[in-house]
């Protein structure tokens, strides 16, 4: 499960990258599940939510800010 704070994320492709991890980073980056970027996407989303489950796999959005910066680094 992916869970690292906002701050860091900037940092964790370009690491994994510059440390021969290309399939790791590529396959966290690219990810369509929850947690990741894209699920939020496939989700509907149309910004960065506060939450990895801020919507359930049924689509239906939590209380969670949908309009959030803490996961956006990526």
């Amino acid at each position: 499960m992916l869970g690292t704070g906002f701050s860091s994320v900037l940092y964790l492709l370009p690491v994994l990258q510059g440390n021969e991890q290309e399939k790791i980073a590529n396959k966290l980056l690219l990810r369509d599940e929850c947690p990741s970027w894209i699920y939020e996407i496939k989700m509907g989303a149309t910004s960065i939510c506060e939450s990895w489950d801020a919507y359930a796999e049924d689509g239906t959005p939590s209380n969670y800010s949908m309009n959030h910066f803490a996961f956006c680094c990526v």
